[in-house]
């Protein structure tokens, strides 16, 4: 479904790879791991940079424009430049929260670093790596592998809020205000 509408619709952004295929062996699911939580750390870690770079310099041209404002066109700079730059900043800092691309960037980049010292212990044959057969290494490898892009799912989902707590936040907040606190 998803490649089809990328090809339809190429704003859509492909899938990042699968981080384990049917019948791959665990260095080849390390590393494809490794390939797709760097994929996504670095497209958050863009994202975040971008979105912080718009919410700087459009809230810091923000009293250029209403000084600009006061030498000529007091509407388009004073008034409609400002307004414009504040809703820029806005939205991005909307996207900003809703998006949590800073904590999504350093959660990937973690695992991916953990991914990269497993891979490195597993080839240098380091602990926990460097006792039994080559199979039972692999076994092991692969126990790890699968244990980490568990781990890496169960931490995904605790960036996203929970309904049910987004729900009792609203709910906390109206009553808060309508006691007049």
């Amino acid at each position: 479904m998803r490649r089809t509408m990328t090809r339809r619709f190429p704003f859509f952004v492909q899938a990042p790879p699968a981080q384990a295929e049917k019948g791959d062996d665990p260095e080849g699911a390390c590393d494809r791991a490794i390939v797709s939580v760097t994929e996504k750390a670095d497209r958050n870690e863009r994202l975040s940079r971008w979105i912080t770079f718009v919410i700087i310099v459009s809230s810091a041209l923000i009293p250029v424009f209403v000084l600009a404002g006061t030498a000529g066109h007091p509407f388009l700079w004073g008034k409609l430049a400002p307004s414009l730059l504040a809703a820029v900043s806005a939205a991005a800092a909307g996207l900003l929260q809703f998006e949590r691309p800073h904590e999504r960037w350093k959660l990937y980049r973690g695992y991916q670093r953990a991914l990269e010292d497993v891979r490195f212990r597993y080839h240098n044959r380091l602990p926990p790596y460097d006792q039994g057969d080559e199979d039972d290494r692999r076994r092991r490898l692969g126990l790890t592998v699968s244990e980490i892009e568990a781990q890496l799912h169960r931490d995904w989902g605790g960036l996203m809020p929970a309904s049910a707590a987004v729900a009792a936040a609203t709910v906390e907040t109206g009553q808060s205000s309508s006691d007049g606190s």
